[in-house]
């Protein structure tokens, strides 16, 4: 279509009093070929004015002489020039003069001929925003992930289409009554379920179905469960965990643990989360186990710290320090922060995040996606470092804290997570450096 739409835009003429200037140029077919493309749809265009039919090339002189103002012998005299040409090529199988190769029927310059107008219009949008099969929106995510926008549908002209850039004959009937379709069936399906928050209950254990997992690091894994409904959220605020409980076998105890989800509170219809799996972890090990379409009881939310990005109150500054797995919670935080009207500048946002060594570092794509828009000052901390290591070395100390994050302040909230030793030291070099207890929020 875009070569033949060239064609018609270079080889155009203005149609004689067209108070637009509006250009075209003239279809000629003869009769044998417009019976073997479709004697129905020719009919329809003579009735509809789109189609004359002549005779003979004089009869065509004449219609395309009064279409364009031009000289009628002279339009006669190239149409039986460029016929015969087309003629002779057809015979020969060979390529015209702008070089058309394919011949339905035969070039005639005698008989009766359909002749008509045509230049290209835009009738059919294509291109537009990008689809899933269930006629969900796509965005991407901070590190270019495509992600369905949750309750938004989309369908037609608006979207890429089937053939994305190109176009088919009939792609307006496949959008508009299949995914039409399609797209109206899932909005009235969302519109029809009651409860689109509060996936998890904080007093009762939940089963939620496994759905699959995926390695981050060495040793991290981020586990990922379906909520009770595709609308659901966990209900949680930010900073927030969960509860999660084993069930017990052959009469065992259960076994229960406490995580942070790293997926935003307000995310419909998964719950993420991010769990060191080694040959310790009773539990990490049996979530290792589950197999897509198992189960796991949830309960939550349980407690911890309660943000709320749309309403700080006096905080303006939030400062993290974070080991390991500890991430999980600061995560949330800065998904959460970098996602609320207006965003989070760098100024506001602080991370001191520490591990063994670089390799552990879990994330760093959002982390360095939030960076790399002004959102957040990132300071990283290895124990073991390798050559080319341009961050921290060592632990995290009373030093580091009064050297990189917000000094103390009633609009200044510290939030700290990771192993238990490690927040027991930070809890005590805060102490020391002059927070008060409600400027520092610490999960462990």
């Amino acid at each position: 279509r875009d070569t033949v739409s060239l064609a018609i835009n270079s080889n155009s003429s203005v149609i004689s009093g067209s108070a637009t200037q509006s250009k075209a140029v003239t279809l000629v077919l003869t009769k044998e070929a417009a019976n073997s493309y479709d004697p129905g749809s020719i009919a329809f265009y003579v009735k509809m004015g789109l189609l004359a039919e002549v005779g003979g090339l004089q009869g065509i002189a004449q219609a395309v002489a009064g279409a364009f103002g031009t000289d009628e012998s002279v339009v006669e005299k190239n149409l039986e020039k460029e016929l015969q040409e087309a003629a002779n090529c057809f015979s020969k199988n060979d390529r015209d003069s702008v070089g058309r190769s394919v011949w339905g029927t035969a070039p005639s310059v005698e008989g009766s001929f359909y002749v008509g107008l045509i230049t290209p219009s835009i009738h059919y949008t294509m291109g537009g925003v990008k689809i899933d099969p269930m006629c969900r929106p796509l965005r991407a995510d901070d590190d270019g992930t495509l992600r369905a926008i949750p309750r938004l549908f989309a369908a037609g002209e608006v979207t890429g289409g089937v053939h994305g850039c190109n176009r088919l004959a009939g792609n307006s009937l496949l959008e508009c009554a299949v995914f039409g379709r399609l797209a109206g069936m899932k909005a009235a399906s969302c519109a029809s379920e009651q409860d689109a928050h509060g996936g998890l209950d904080p007093t009762t254990f939940i089963p939620l179905e496994y759905l699959e997992k995926s390695q981050i690091t060495e040793f991290m894994w981020m586990f990922k469960f379906a909520l009770p409904s595709p609308i659901s959220c966990t209900g949680m605020q930010v900073g927030q965990y969960i509860s999660v409980r084993m069930s017990p076998k052959e009469g065992g105890d259960e076994i229960v643990r406490y995580y942070s989800p790293i997926s935003r509170p307000n995310d419909l219809g998964t719950i993420e989360l991010l769990v060191k799996v080694d040959d310790k972890g009773v539990m990490s090990k049996f979530l290792s186990s589950l197999k897509p379409g198992e189960y796991l009881d949830f309960k939550g939310p349980m407690g911890g710290l309660q943000l709320n990005p749309l309403d700080l109150g006096k905080i303006k500054n939030i400062g993290m320090i974070a080991g390991g797995a500890g991430i999980s919670p600061m995560l949330q935080i800065v998904r959460a922060m970098r996602h609320r009207p207006g965003g989070v500048s760098r100024d506001n946002l602080r991370l001191m995040y520490g591990n063994l060594r670089e390799s552990e570092i879990v994330c760093r794509e959002h982390l360095d996606a939030a960076v790399m828009a002004g959102q957040l000052d990132l300071r990283l901390y290895v124990n073991e470092a390798t050559e080319g290591w341009k961050g921290g070395v060592g632990f995290i100390n009373a030093d580091e804290i009064k050297a990189n994050m917000y000094p103390p302040s009633d609009d200044t909230l510290i939030v700290v997570c990771g192993p238990p030793g490690m927040c027991k030291a930070i809890k005590q070099a805060l102490n020391d450096l002059g927070y008060s207890k409600d400027q520092y929020f610490s999960f462990m």
